[in-house]
């Protein structure tokens, strides 16, 4: 599972947030893509915070409202998966934004039956 806007910086994973980011009710909030690999049909959840535990992330995977702990269903992507170099490799992708609440260092989390990542990432502009 990959969570597609982050970059790499010299310390790890950082969220920037360009220009004039947008202010919505959990926070400011910055597209992600969710890719899982072609062929597997368990669920992922997401969740994460501040480093502190205090303010959660917010999650709004396509149309769905806003939740901490949203569930990623291959067997039922909400974007059409297509891989052009390999059509017998299709990813499921899920459209998706990510509410910060507050510029800071956080952590992202995803599992699934058998594995998971914990990912630390800093967030604010630049």
């Amino acid at each position: 599972m990959w969570g597609v806007a982050f970059s790499s910086g010299a310390h790890g994973a950082i969220l920037l947030l360009q220009g004039q980011a947008e202010i919505g009710e959990h926070g400011y909030y910055q597209k992600v893509l969710w890719v899982i690999q072609p062929h597997y049909g368990h669920t992922a959840h997401l969740s994460g915070s501040d480093s502190d535990g205090a303010s959660p992330l917010w999650f709004q995977i396509g149309d769905q409202a806003p939740s901490t702990s949203p569930v990623l269903d291959p067997t039922r992507t909400q974007a059409y998966p297509v891989n052009p170099a390999n059509p017998d490799e299709v990813f499921a992708y899920f459209p998706s934004y990510l509410f910060i609440p507050h510029a800071g260092c956080y952590v992202l989390e995803a599992s699934w039956p058998d594995g998971h990542w914990r990912i630390p990432f800093a967030a604010g502009g630049g």
